[in-house]
C-alpha cells in the first residue's frame, strides 16, 4: 500500500513537472516559475474555499445564537410579566385613616314623635392646629334633608382632642315610619376664627336600625354622668 502511494506520488509530480515545461515553452518562461505560479494558484483556490466553509459555519452559529438571545429575551420578559403579576397581587388595599372616636345616644318618644339625640363625647381626634390640638364641635342632621327639619351644632370645645359635649338636640314631628328612609349624620369640624372650618371626619347611621323600646348608643354605651 505504501508503494503505491508512492508511486501515486511520483506520477503526480512527473505529470506537474511536464505540463509546466509545456507552459514554458509556450509561454517562454523558466520551469520553476511556472511551478510557483502553480503553487500560488493553488494556495489561493484553497484559501477560497476554506473562507467559504468558514463563512457557511459562520452564519449558520449565527443564526442559532439569533434565535437563542430571542428566546431569552423572550424568557425574561415572560418572567417580568409574572413578576408585575405577583407584584399586583400583593398590593394591598391603601389603610383607612383614623380620625378617632364618637359616642352619641339615641332616644324615640312614640308619643310625641320626637327623635332625641345626645352627642356624648369625641375621643382621639386628629390635631387640626399647629398647637397638636383642635377646636371641636360636632353638626347633626338627617339626610336626605326634609323642608323644616333643623340642623343642630354643638357648642365649640377649645384646645382638645377629647372634648365632652353632653348635648341633646331633639327632631320634632318625625314619625316613626319616616326613620326607615333617614340617614342620622354627625360631622365634626375644627373651628377656626378668621377661615373656614376645617372638617374632621363624619360619622352615620340608620335611626330604624336602632332599638327605640330603650336607649341606644354607639361606641362605648351610653354616655357617661357629667359633674
Amino acid at each position: 500500500m505504501r508503494w503505491k502511494r508512492e508511486n501515486f506520488i511520483e506520477q503526480v509530480e512527473h505529470e506537474v513537472e511536464k505540463d509546466a515545461e509545456v507552459v514554458a515553452d509556450k509561454t517562454g518562461m523558466e520551469p520553476w516559475m511556472v511551478l510557483s505560479l502553480f503553487a500560488v494558484l493553488l494556495l489561493v483556490i484553497i484559501g477560497l474555499l476554506g473562507f467559504c466553509i468558514w463563512r457557511f459555519f459562520a452564519k449558520k452559529r449565527g443564526k442559532k445564537d439569533a434565535t437563542k438571545k430571542n428566546i431569552d429575551e423572550q424568557g425574561l420578559v415572560d418572567g417580568e410579566e409574572e413578576i408585575d403579576i405577583n407584584e399586583d397581587d400583593q398590593v394591598k388595599p391603601p389603610e383607612v385613616e383614623y380620625l378617632g372616636k364618637l359616642q352619641y345616644e339615641l332616644k324615640y318618644d312614640f308619643n310625641t314623635q320626637t327623635l332625641s339625640v345626645t352627642v356624648c363625647q369625641a375621643m382621639e381626634l386628629p390635631a387640626m392646629d399647629m398647637g397638636g390640638v383642635s377646636d371641636p364641635y360636632v353638626k347633626i342632621f338627617l339626610m336626605p334633608e326634609t323642608k323644616g327639619m333643623k340642623k343642630f351644632e354643638t357648642k365649640v370645645h377649645r384646645k382638645t382632642l377629647n372634648p365632652f359635649f353632653n348635648e341633646t338636640f331633639q327632631f320634632k314631628n318625625l314619625p316613626y315610619a319616616d326613620t326607615f328612609d333617614k340617614t342620622l349624620m354627625f360631622t365634626i369640624f375644627d373651628y377656626d376664627r378668621f377661615s373656614k372650618h376645617d372638617r374632621i371626619g363624619e360619622e352615620y347611621t340608620k335611626p330604624k336600625t336602632d332599638n327605640f323600646n330603650k336607649n341606644s348608643s354607639k361606641h362605648g354605651g351610653p354616655c357617661p354622668d357629667y359633674q
